[in-house]
């Protein structure tokens, strides 16, 4: 029998063909290594943290809220409008809003009930202006509406402390007197030195707080000689 040899030609030939096959197959059927290396399928799976369904982000709302930012009809919520630090301070509390509409995502409604800051109301026993104070600095205006002269106006109870005023004396005199005496709810008013004639009117600003002593600069009147003094002794 003949023997051919082989050329190192075809022995290069036979181990590109195998080294290929290698590459191809990717090893033995069943390798672990393998199955290290390509750590299998298993699918995309969900993202770390979510559950694959988003339309429950951020939780349900207490207040029938969505998360398109409308509400449920027929729901209720707790509203205030008022200035920030007012709310549960005395008279101010919060009102209620329900959402209305007819779809599935309503929209809400006015606060109703709510009661804001309010000006003080002197001896109401009640925090109007909600800062935490009762009847504090409350101011009455007194009508004055007096005919003659030398005639005296006072503040009430509830506002006992005169605090200013704007009188206006009908007389041909220049000379006007307004005297209030420390702590007095009494305030006299007086044009020149003749009594009985003539007519007071304007208002007297009164309060439930003490403040300055009446003078040219809290009470005018339309006199250019004008006299403050703390009895009616001292008007001229």
């Amino acid at each position: 029998m003949n023997i051919w040899p082989i050329s190192k030609s075809v022995t290069v030939v036979v181990l590109a063909a195998s080294l290929a096959g290698c590459s191809a197959g990717g090893g033995p059927e069943g390798d672990p290594a393998e199955e290290v290396r390509t750590g299998g399928t298993g699918g995309a799976g969900d993202a770390p943290g979510t559950s694959g369904d988003l339309t429950g982000v951020g939780g349900g709302s207490s207040a029938g809220g969505s998360a398109s930012g409308g509400c449920e009809p027929g729901a209720t919520r707790s509203c205030y409008e008022g200035p920030p630090g007012t709310e549960g301070v005395g008279a101010c509390v919060a009102g209620v809003a329900t959402c209305g509409g007819s779809t599935e995502f309503g929209a809400w409604g006015p606060c109703i009930g709510a009661v804001y800051p309010a000006e003080e109301v002197c001896s109401s026993g009640i925090d109007e202006d909600c800062n935490d104070e009762v009847d504090e600095a409350c101011v009455v205006e007194v009508p004055v509406d007096i005919d003659g002269d030398c005639v005296t106006a006072s503040c009430p109870p509830e506002a006992p402390h005169p605090i200013g005023c704007a009188i206006t004396m009908d007389g041909n005199d220049s000379r006007g007197c307004v005297a209030n005496g420390p702590g007095s709810p009494d305030v006299y008013f007086q044009e020149g030195d003749k009594c009985g004639v003539g007519h007071v009117g304007g208002t007297l600003s009164c309060s439930s707080q003490q403040g300055a002593a009446l003078s040219e600069m809290n009470c005018t009147i339309n006199k250019s000689d004008k006299f403050y003094p703390t009895s009616p002794s001292g008007c001229p």
